[in-house]
């Protein structure tokens, strides 16, 4: 939808002074299509008000719907843009569009961080030093670091791998005297 034009108003008053449309172009220093439409809605209409709009009227994101949201939105603002959608019966778009274009917010969801208490940095840190004595000794066979999940693995245990073909690790262990 195209802004009203500034000199609407001026328009209007000169048309209504009886001025004809050359004159207003003229004196007010704009397009000659500006005035002559202004001019010809005014006679139409009677008012200076917009012509009513073809298409669709909206039904959901109603003024009174954008503010139900903007208030619950102030008042909690971690809540789920779907919780809300479902609790104002309207589909999670309506609800985005009513977010994200009437509201100009920009939804996301809060990351979870681990906060170290100082008793787990200290549980930690004696964790990995066991870990790290238990590869200088020998006792464990290997540590592995890795970004993967955690696996473990046994010692003189087949393991099978089910897929394409069938696949047979064996892991060697020392044995040692005490």
């Amino acid at each position: 939808m195209v802004a009203p034009s500034p000199y609407r108003t001026a328009i209007i008053d000169c048309v209504k002074n009886g001025m004809t449309n050359s004159e207003i172009v003229k004196k007010l220093k704009v397009s000659r299509v500006l005035v002559f439409r202004t001019a010809q809605r005014y006679r139409r209409l009677g008012t200076s008000d917009d012509m009513q709009r073809s298409g669709r009227p909206v039904a959901v994101t109603t003024p009174e719907a954008v503010k139900a949201v903007r208030e619950k939105i102030r008042r909690t603002p971690e809540r789920s843009m779907r919780k809300m959608s479902k609790e104002y019966k309207m589909s999670r778009e309506s609800m985005r569009t009513i977010v994200k274009d009437k509201l100009k917010m920009i939804p996301y969801r809060m990351q979870k961080g681990a906060f170290l208490s100082q008793k787990n940095k200290t549980f930690r840190m004696k964790k990995a030093r066991k870990l790290l004595a238990g590869t200088k000794d020998g006792s464990h066979l290997t540590t592995l670091f890795t970004d993967e999940k955690i696996f473990t693995v046994e010692a003189n245990k087949e393991a099978k791998i089910i897929g394409s073909s069938l696949l047979t690790i064996r892991v060697p262990v020392k044995k040692e005297k005490f």
